[in-house]
């Protein structure tokens, strides 16, 4: 039987709850975020940041509208790079996704669309610009790098990271992405590159700055098409596949939660293997 005076009671303590201020949100969202690489930590507290200053002079949860996140998304951050706009977007809905479970607040954000037309194209360095960069006449340490990135599919977050205790009986013992660990056998020549540097004294007070400063270096010294440090990461995965290995344990090296992200992303099909597949059926 319906009962009007608990619904009308229940509808006015609805209308009249009250949340804690955005800033305090933030604040226990990031707590809880603590598990996350430090990278991806700080990418959400700058995000997070950017949005309660953005949604001045609004300062209770409740009070942000879906014209509100529409107006932010798509007129305030105009001037962003799309991509850019996509991971704060994504930012957002991980923290509305957690108001939802947390409070019970609307998750407004996901009427809102990812752009679209994102060039999602990545720069895949080929084996014969590897091979190129290894013989050029480079500086020992930006060659060691270089390799070891090339052979280990390790990110930039990852290699930085790096000191003695990592490596063990010729393996490479990584804590990735989400605390996530995983082991990578080195190979002859990341185990050289290891042999020269057990301390990865090479690697000691660098950023990301000079990561990718030292790939634009040896790029313009062996003249070939500009690369990021994930661009080995690129060649890592392509290369194991090129040689037979299955997708699963490449997605493994990779640290991937699922082998899609790996073919998706990580693997570029070869058409011109694909010629005369089909002759079995004649």
């Amino acid at each position: 039987m319906f009962d009007l005076k608990r619904f009308m009671l229940r509808k006015n303590f609805e209308e009249k709850r009250t949340f804690p201020k955005i800033e305090k949100l933030i604040f226990d969202f990031l707590m809880d975020c603590r598990k996350f690489a430090p990278s991806t930590l700080e990418t959400y507290r700058k995000t997070l940041r950017l949005f309660e200053r953005d949604m001045l002079p609004v300062d209770k949860i409740d009070g942000i509208t879906l014209e509100h996140l529409e107006f932010w998304y798509h007129f305030k951050l105009k001037r962003v790079k799309k991509t850019t706009r996509n991971m704060y977007l994504a930012v957002i809905k991980s923290f509305y996704n957690w108001l939802n479970d947390k409070y019970g607040i609307k998750n407004l954000p996901k009427y809102i669309q990812f752009c679209q037309d994102v060039n999602k194209e990545h720069r895949v360095l080929k084996r014969s610009e590897y091979d190129k960069i290894c013989f050029a006449d480079l500086p020992v340490f930006r060659l060691d790098c270089f390799k070891f990135l090339c052979n280990t599919g390790l990110r930039a977050a990852e290699i930085l990271s790096l000191h003695r205790e990592n490596v063990h009986n010729n393996l490479l013992h990584v804590v990735g992405k989400g605390r996530k660990q995983r082991t990578i056998p080195l190979n002859h020549t990341a185990a050289e590159v290891y042999k020269r540097n057990p301390d990865f004294d090479f690697l000691h007070h660098r950023n990301y700055t000079w990561l990718y400063r030292e790939c634009k270096h040896i790029a313009e010294t062996t003249n070939i098409k500009p690369f990021s440090p994930h661009s080995c990461r690129h060649y890592f995965s392509n290369e194991l596949y090129e040689k037979g290995v299955d997708i699963h344990t490449i997605s493994r090296l990779l640290g991937h939660s699922s082998v899609i992200v790996t073919e998706t992303v990580y693997i570029e099909w070869n058409q011109n293997k694909l010629k005369g597949i089909t002759d079995v059926l004649d």
